[in-house]
């Protein structure tokens, strides 16, 4: 019973269940995921093997508990730690895209990933036949779009008619399209610890 129950608990706080009706479909996949910190990292690469997207979206602060905008003298840190990971970002799609974060270090982030994988905030991408609004901050995201991707912190918009807004701090966010069905994963357990957050999210709608 002892091993049984540590197995469950490593796979609480490591795990990314990945429901059997998406690693079945064929449509287009956009993985969404923002503010990662380090230990999650192979719980996140172990996820992208099995689901293997046609996009990757990260908005913002590879390694949020290193809060490199906060310890800028952790440059170092920074890049041994996000710079595996991000290479890995790289591998596990066609495409990548990231919006950088307040905690990123941009000239870092574009000597690893291919060109124009580095977009402005408020940029908005194309996915398939889909245009999708991504920033870092909730303020930051374009109008017009059906999809709006951001991450930074709980933030929860003033919903538009006609527009989803999926925020990568409280989900890990999967889109399917053409058909735009939506799934929401949780990330693995203690994930907000290790990003060092203080308070608990809000309940999102």
């Amino acid at each position: 019973m002892g091993h049984r129950i540590k197995r469950i608990l490593r796979l609480l706080e490591n795990g990314i269940h990945l429901p059997p009706q998406l690693l079945a479909s064929e449509e287009f996949k956009v993985l969404h995921i923002s503010d990662t910190p380090s230990a999650i990292y192979g719980a996140v690469t172990g996820m992208m093997e099995r689901l293997r997207p046609d996009l990757i979206v990260h908005t913002g602060d590879l390694a949020d508990d290193i809060k490199l905008g906060e310890n800028p003298g952790y440059l170092d840190q920074y890049r041994r730690t996000a710079g595996p990971f991000l290479e890995s970002l790289t591998l596990g799609a066609p495409r990548f895209v990231m919006v950088p974060g307040n905690h990123d270090f941009v000239p870092f982030v574009e000597s690893i990933v291919p060109a124009g994988s580095v977009v402005s905030p408020g940029s908005i991408i194309k996915a398939g036949e889909e245009d999708i609004g991504v920033a870092h901050t909730l303020s930051d995201l374009p109008d017009g779009v059906r999809f709006n991707l951001y991450g930074h912190n709980f933030d929860v918009p003033v919903q538009e008619r006609g527009t989803v807004f999926l925020n990568g701090v409280a989900s890990i966010n999967i889109i399917l399209l053409p058909s735009g069905e939506v799934f929401r994963l949780p990330y693995p357990y203690g994930t907000n610890r290790h990003r060092k957050y203080k308070e608990n999210p809000p309940t999102l709608i």
